[in-house]
């Protein structure tokens, strides 16, 4: 019930909020990839729109120079025209005539491609008419036809003025290709550098004019007409990668950094759970060590007063009898002792203040001299004991008092959980470079997912037969305590129903 209550508070101090937070972070993910791509499409509109207002500067500073060469007296027209076709390589043709288009200049001179100028020309009286319209505004303004039905030639119409401020129908022959080569790909490369790719398109034909790098139209989504060149575009993307593709790559990786957030998030609500939930698990096995250890001091306790006061009024009948309650009152002395014992060594090990007195012993000495003492008190409960010990002597560097009380905690954990077969087996040996010390029975068994928590300090196995035996939870935590001093270790073998088997193994190696 209390692990229910922590879920469900963890749930809405934790859970809730980080979902709530990832959908608010996914949407605004969202928005504000849409305004990256919005931002770079803006971004490379400007680039083309450059591109383009180049091409416009170019085409203002003919209407500037041919302003000034029909303006200008005293120099002959022949050759300042001559030279600004010389300096415009690109124009092919100029065509100069008054605005009721009777009194035309050509050059250089007439050829079939200006006598079809010249008709084109007086084909679009009303363009003539806007554009002196507009002049009069105070404005100059182009308009660019092509030439022909392949597009490799364009024709620009704008209104200039003489000397005397009459307007003038201007109109240039001027290669495509020539166009672009000398006016858009200079300013084109100059904007591309290493991160955008351009292009010029002729869609009539779906022909690519040029590119920065190879490139059909379809493979760039921003296209935009080209002021000065009819029916024909620019195009731009970046290098490598589309916007989109750019703008999804983003969005991805912002997401991702949010899901492993989330996952931290979620780990460490996690480790939160489990740290309360063993707390509390803790805070419960301190409370059944506490109500075990009453009972276990009670009980002695009840019997030493018991057969005391009975000593003390005289009325034990018999010498025999007298002694046996001297012998029990002796033995429920000495568990009481060794349960003081284990709960003052705890504190110390607790406390990091438990010394050990490390010195060479001869580990079967232990063994023998502890079952010489016990052996007895266990076989009046009815055990029988098995005991293999090495003949040759097992020398280890300890604490022979540390390891005599170990010995004798895995000698009451073996008689205490045998109910039915009531056998224990001590075996003392050397293998792969340690001695060890083994003690087995054939009691109730441990199941193997409770092998580490045997281990743990309050801790006893969850079976029914562990309600009904007395016991503290401190043995088998000390026995660990004292064995990792040593530099050794304690291994439990068990299975439910076939008993278990402690074996405390040493090093052979001086500990300093």
């Amino acid at each position: 019930m209390v692990q229910k209550k922590i879920v469900i508070i963890l749930l809405f101090i934790v859970l809730l909020p980080l979902i709530f937070y990832t959908a608010y972070e996914f949407t605004s993910l969202n928005e504000n990839e849409r305004l990256i791509e919005e931002i770079y499409e803006q971004q490379m509109n400007i680039l083309l729109y450059s591109v383009n207002q180049h091409a416009w500067d170019v085409s203002s500073r003919w209407i500037w120079h041919v302003s000034q060469i029909l303006s200008t007296t005293g120099q002959p027209l022949e050759k300042s025209t001559q030279q600004f076709l010389t300096d415009n390589a690109f124009i092919e043709s100029l065509v100069a005539m008054d605005t009721s288009l009777t009194d035309l200049n050509v050059f250089p001179q007439s050829t079939p491609d200006t006598r079809s100028m010249i008709t084109r020309i007086k084909k679009d009286r009303s363009i003539i008419s806007k554009l002196v319209r507009r002049r009069a505004q105070g404005y100059a303004k182009i308009e660019a036809y092509r030439f022909d039905e392949t597009g490799k030639r364009l024709m620009f119409l704008f209104v200039s003025e003489t000397a005397d401020n009459e307007p003038v129908i201007v109109a240039l022959l001027v290669s495509t290709e020539a166009f672009i080569s000398d006016v858009l790909i200079p300013k084109i490369n100059e904007i591309a550098r290493e991160e955008f790719v351009i292009a010029v398109f002729d869609p009539l034909d779906d022909h690519t004019l040029f590119a920065t790098e190879p490139v059909t139209m379809n493979e760039i989504n921003i296209k935009r007409n080209i002021w000065l060149l009819p029916d024909h575009l620019l195009g731009i993307s970046l290098r490598g990668i589309s916007v989109k593709d750019l703008a999804n790559s983003r969005f991805y990786r912002s997401l991702m950094l949010i899901l492993i957030l989330d996952m931290i998030l979620l780990l460490g609500a996690w480790v939160v759970y489990r740290n309360i939930k063993k707390e509390m698990e803790l805070a419960r096995m301190k409370s059944d060590f506490v109500s075990n250890v009453s009972h276990e001091l009670r009980t002695p306790l009840s019997l030493i007063r018991m057969y005391a006061e009975t000593l003390e009024l005289n009325r034990v009948e018999t010498e025999a009898q007298k002694h046996q309650y001297y012998k029990i009152i002796g033995q429920e002395t000495e568990r009481l002792t060794h349960l003081l014992n284990n709960i003052l060594d705890f504190s110390r090990m607790e406390a990091d203040a438990k010394k050990y007195h490390f010195e060479k012993v001869d580990l079967n000495k232990i063994v023998a001299h502890n079952l010489n003492i016990y052996r007895e008190h266990l076989e009046e409960d009815g055990f029988t004991f098995e005991c293999n010990l090495a003949e040759k002597r097992l020398e280890i560097f300890a604490d022979s008092d540390a390891i005599s009380e170990v010995f004798i905690n895995l000698l009451d954990n073996a008689a205490k959980y045998s109910e039915d077969e009531k056998h224990i087996t001590v075996t003392t040996g050397s293998d792969d470079n340690v001695h060890y010390l083994e003690v087995a029975d054939r009691g109730m068994g441990i199941p193997q997912s409770e092998h580490k928590k045997v281990f743990e300090k309050f801790y006893r196995v969850s079976s029914g037969l562990t309600h009904n035996t007395k016991g503290s939870g401190l043995g088998l935590a000390l026995a660990r305590y004292i064995m990792d001093a040593h530099s050794g270790r304690i291994e439990l073998t068990s299975e439910p129903g076939t008993g278990s088997r402690f074996r405390l193994v040493f090093p052979l190696k001086e500990i300093t």
